[in-house]
């Protein structure tokens, strides 16, 4: 083996169930005070239940206007109810302080991820033990925030009425980062898919700038062509590379190492092939409202939470959402 990982323990379940849940807490709490502090300090927050109903009503008008025109526009706005709700404000700041939770979260697991693939002596390309046995402090790290950030978006959805899709992406989640790192196999593989959360960063940041009514700014442009660019590198070039060589590992390691874990790594890489078959999906979308919002034609012009029901469900995986 090209390292020693007999000095990095590995949790058992309660262990990882407790430490999960623990974090997730924690990312509610920083929603809370992410709603307070803003509710107190800033106008243009407290008017975005006022601009999510602007938005709906234009939606509504273009849509009688096709069809008194006698045409037809498929219209997939998402429709949350807005009620509000103590601590945590209406539907809308809740999507909106969301947003601001996922972007700082996401962008540490990509950190924790990312650390721990470089960590390994030999590297991921060289050692197939690193892909399959090897242990990193950092890739730990990385997966309870990630598993804790799903349960933490779980919680969200059954506030804003989410489907049931988007539960099941998260439980998924749950289930087989938490599986990988109690059996201890597949850590490699798993962060190098895991490294997908980066474009929840530029999403939330879209999603959310969108909502305050900010497709003008310059940021707002730069947020968009960071999505772009981290689309591309993460869901369509790294995650191609990670599967072709677990593809390659399968038919080429030795077959007692395979069996050990038939079960999940079916499962695993059929996750992973659902998750590329909808990136390539999504990105057509994603090119249409860059290529939009920079030559003023062609993409889709819905904003903030209306995004949402193409997007966040998450990852914020989504058309303009978040992920894995």
């Amino acid at each position: 083996m090209g390292a020693p990982y007999g000095d990095i323990r590995l949790p058992g379940v309660q262990e990882f169930a407790l430490n999960i849940v623990l974090v997730a807490l924690g990312m509610c709490g920083l929603h809370i005070i992410f709603h307070q502090v803003l509710s107190a300090t800033s106008s243009r927050y407290n008017r975005i239940p006022q601009l999510a109903e602007q938005r709906k009503q234009n939606s509504k008008s273009d849509d009688n206007g096709v069809k008194n025109g006698g045409g037809s526009r498929n219209n997939n706005t998402a429709t949350t109810p807005e009620y509000k709700l103590p601590l945590i404000g209406m539907t809308a700041h809740v999507l909106t302080c969301q947003d601001l939770v996922a972007i700082p979260v996401s962008g540490a697991i990509c950190v924790y991820y990312l650390r721990g693939v470089l960590s390994f002596p030999e590297g991921l390309l060289y050692s197939w033990e690193d892909r399959w046995l090897g242990r990193s402090h950092d890739i730990i790290y990385g997966i309870y925030i990630h598993a804790a950030f799903s349960i933490y978006e779980v919680i969200i959805y059954s506030i804003v009425g989410k489907q049931y899709e988007f539960y099941l992406h998260h439980v998924l989640v749950v289930w087989q980062y938490g599986t990988g790192l109690i059996l201890g196999r597949l850590l490699g593989f798993l962060a190098c898919a895991g490294l997908v959360e980066v474009t929840n960063v530029f999403l939330s940041s879209l999603s959310m700038m969108g909502r305050m009514d900010l497709k003008t700014s310059p940021l707002y442009l730069g947020a968009g062509v960071g999505l772009y660019v981290s689309y591309v590198m993460s869901r369509l070039i790294l995650l191609p590379i990670t599967l072709g060589c677990l593809f390659y590992d399968i038919f080429t390691i030795p077959a007692s190492v395979v069996n050990e874990i038939r079960v999940f790594l079916i499962c695993s890489t059929g996750a992973c092939l659902v998750i590329l078959s909808m990136s390539c999906l999504w990105f057509s979308k994603i090119h249409a409202g860059l290529m939009k919002h920079l030559y003023g034609k062609g993409g889709d012009d819905r904003a903030g939470s209306e995004l949402d029901a193409t997007s966040h469900g998450h990852e914020h995986s989504n058309g303009h959402h978040k992920s894995q």
